[in-house]
């Protein structure tokens, strides 16, 4: 989780003959990615926007220049992202685009360019590779995404940065009220494209179980 501990040492074999920030200066980090609407990119956006804007160590300034429509989210959460968005930073400071890879984009202004994308399967439609090798950096939340991305061809430094989730909207939740339940229940959350690959599990679920099986 991206708390008060986190500093972005791991970048530094890669920041090469640029403006380092030492280990007591404070970090400035623009973050740019999609953090006002209802889809998956958009709440992992918004935990790590919260998380990182906590740390007295980093200058945070969120950005929406690759945003789509705003909505699906209640007006006192878009009031906190808005406030991020007018922070005031400093230099030198990293980009990181947190979106689909075809969305990254170069800040020639920053120190670095880092793009954070995950990859769910095993190909990557390759022109998505180019968008990543023009970034000084990938960041990816699982060893998973991290084996595809390298084993397609994307040659710039890739790093596992976890999911930062708020762990306490999670405690006392109580059961989904879903009825025609079975003895053991699959649950699926997503929206249906063709990215995440549903049908790709609707085909495995028909082929590994019967109509008789006590399984939904």
């Amino acid at each position: 989780m991206l708390t008060k501990n986190f500093n972005f040492n791991c970048l530094k074999p890669i920041y090469r003959d640029r403006v380092i920030p030492s280990s007591n200066d404070v970090l400035n980090i623009i973050w740019n990615g999609d953090a006002n609407n209802s889809s998956g990119y958009s709440q992992g956006a918004r935990d790590f926007l919260f998380a990182l804007n906590e740390n007295p160590r980093i200058n945070l300034q969120y950005t929406r220049k690759i945003c789509v429509k705003s909505d699906g989210i209640d007006k006192s959460l878009n009031d906190k992202i808005m406030a991020i968005a007018n922070n005031k930073i400093g230099t030198p400071y990293i980009s990181v685009v947190y979106n689909i890879a075809n969305r990254f984009f170069i800040d020639p202004k920053a120190v670095l360019n880092i793009g954070y994308t995950v990859f769910e399967c095993e190909k990557i439609p390759q022109y998505l590779i180019p968008s990543c090798n023009q970034m000084d950096a990938i960041f990816t939340p699982t060893q998973f995404s991290k084996r595809i991305i390298e084993k397609n061809g994307v040659i710039v430094p890739i790093f596992v940065i976890p999911y930062c989730h708020e762990i306490e909207r999670f405690e006392n939740v109580g059961k989904y009220n879903i009825k025609n339940l079975k003895g053991f229940n699959f649950l699926f959350l997503s929206e249906m494209t063709p990215r995440k690959g549903w049908d790709h599990l609707v085909q495995a679920f028909v082929e590994e179980f019967g109509v008789g099986e006590d399984v939904s």
